[in-house]
């Protein structure tokens, strides 16, 4: 296995544990007292965020919003595709993936799509260093979306 395909495993391991945490977090089954040891090691310091809106936050801002966040949406469901690994460099990796959202409405499901950059430390615990999320539409959604 390349060092660049063991990376890849990695950071895809990274993307999919954080959005697993965001959809415990903002469906309520994981306990409030995780986000300290689940979520803040994850990020820098110095992290920022640019979310589809085109602000730009801070790790406190996203932070305050997220704990305040939690059980507001319980029927969420997050799906990561699409983990690419744009470009290299020693100690980091910049990498592009898609995030599908699912929550159940009155009307049905309504499906989300985003495209993420992350700017990612990759030393022997991978540390988040910014990320930049776009809409995308959601044309071509994970097939466990369709089943239900």
């Amino acid at each position: 296995m390349s060092a660049k395909t063991t990376l890849c495993a990695a950071l895809t391991h990274e993307i999919e544990a954080l959005h697993t945490f965001f959809e415990g977090w903002f469906n309520g089954t994981l306990s409030k007292n995780t986000f300290d040891s689940a979520f803040l090691p994850r990020l820098a310091l110095e992290f920022t965020m640019i979310p589809p809106s085109g602000t730009i936050a801070s790790l406190p801002d996203l932070t305050g919003n997220l704990r305040n966040a939690h059980n507001t949406s319980p029927s969420l469901e997050i799906a990561i595709q699409n983990v690419v690994i744009r470009q290299t460099f020693p100690g980091h990796a910049l990498v592009t993936y898609e995030e599908w959202q699912r929550t159940k409405k009155d009307q049905g499901p309504e499906i989300t799509a985003r495209v993420s950059t992350a700017l990612v430390a990759t030393g022997d615990t991978p540390v988040w260093l910014h990320l930049h999320e776009t809409w995308m539409k959601p044309e071509s959604p994970p097939s466990r979306f369709l089943d239900s």
